[in-house]
């Protein structure tokens, strides 16, 4: 049998084995066989379970569990750009993203809807040492947390999420690819599609409703774009809610997570990455207002970009008519996230699973090598 108690939220259900003799992962397995129905309907009222103090030890373990809930719709392919790396059939790794960064709150895949899973499962193989929760945040919520013109705008127009891969990995001076001591290379589009025909590339994009634009120059580079609404309603119980907008898109979204993140956990290191996340963030700004007034006036000088390094956005999002959100705008965005998050310890052993159409997700820094937290996606 089950227990159930609630953690610092009523939208994080924790549920424990009533009896310690009952805690292996075949137990666990049997129990989510024996009462699907009940812990989906929990899932969709409260927008997130916790299992907890069961003897999940391994990945293997982990993907028993989630298999026993979701046996035929479990993902076997993640088609997100996010680094990660897949670790058996249906489980992946988190973000490989440097442990001293944040990761802005989101909803797995939001600027792909047509791809994007209905659940996400999260498996704490190791705990971090120090730091590396991951924050749930009510998306209901968020809606109501926002400005009524910044909503209403959202309500006219749609948000245009574009991503530029390119055919060989390069460095750019963008934040999103900030690394200590430079910048990671950019993932690839034949890492991210599983194929290196740009026929093929095509043809999927087109089938989860994105546009691709093929860039002319020595290299075949691309920008995949995606047109998503930023308010939606919930497919089963109807609710309206914040579609899960990720900060990690506009230039200024991680400079300004990475300022809640140091009043949150306030240490050295934290103010360290905090400064120079703002000082890299502005010089990119500058090279990118550079670029954009020369362009302007030499449309047909060919070297420009080359020149100004940063004016190469790895990630963006505006507005279908072009305007961007403004850095204020971004702010109150990441503000309601954070008064909206419940933020819990890891413990070895926890099975996250998550709505993730109600309730988004991000990442805390941590210290130590220890962290270890696994993925799988269902439908």
């Amino acid at each position: 049998m089950l227990r159930c108690e609630f953690i610092d939220s009523s939208k994080l259900l924790v549920i424990n084995p009533t009896k310690p003799d009952s805690c292996s992962t075949e137990d666990l397995c049997q129990l989510i066989a024996c009462s699907t129905e009940e812990l989906l309907k929990k899932l969709h009222g409260y927008g997130a379970l916790l299992f907890r103090n069961f003897e999940i030890k391994t990945p293997e373990d982990f993907e028993k569990v989630a298999l026993s809930l979701f046996s035929k719709t479990l993902a076997t392919e993640y088609p997100g750009g996010a680094p990660r790396k897949k670790l058996i059939e249906h489980v992946w790794t988190t973000t490989s993203y440097s442990s001293y960064l944040p990761i802005p709150a989101h909803t797995e895949l939001s600027y792909v809807p047509r791809i994007q899973p209905t659940y996400i499962f999260f498996y704490c193989w190791k705990s971090p040492e120090w730091g590396g929760q991951t924050p749930i945040i009510d998306m209901g919520s968020v809606i109501n947390d926002l400005p009524a013109s910044l909503i209403d705008k959202c309500r006219q127009k749609a948000m245009v999420y574009s991503m530029l891969l390119t055919e060989k990995p390069q460095r750019f001076l963008d934040i999103r690819l900030f690394q200590c001591p430079w910048f990671r290379k950019s993932k690839t589009w034949d890492k991210v599609f599983s194929t290196n025909k740009p026929n093929l590339v095509e043809k999927k994009c087109l089938a989860n409703g994105q546009q691709i634009r093929w860039l002319k120059g020595p290299q075949k580079d691309l920008i995949i774009e995606t047109k998503v609404k930023s308010i939606v309603q919930h497919p089963i119980t109807g609710e309206e809610l914040w579609a899960g907008f990720s900060p990690l898109f506009p230039i200024w979204g991680m400079a300004i997570e990475a300022l809640f993140v140091t009043l949150h956990q306030r240490t050295f290191r934290n103010f360290v990455v905090l400064f120079v996340l703002w000082l890299v963030t502005i010089i990119q700004q500058i090279f990118i207002y550079f670029y954009n007034i020369l362009n302007y006036i030499f449309p047909k000088q060919k070297n420009l970009q080359s020149w100004f390094p940063g004016s190469r956005k790895q990630l963006d999002v505006c507005f279908e008519d072009g305007t961007y959100l403004s850095p204020w705008e971004v702010f109150l965005i990441i503000k309601a996230y954070w008064n909206n998050a419940t933020i819990f310890n890891w413990r070895d052993g926890d099975i996250l699973l998550l709505d993730n159409k109600r309730i988004g997700h991000q990442r805390l820094p941590f210290q130590g090598s220890k962290r270890a937290i696994c993925v799988a996606f269902g439908k």
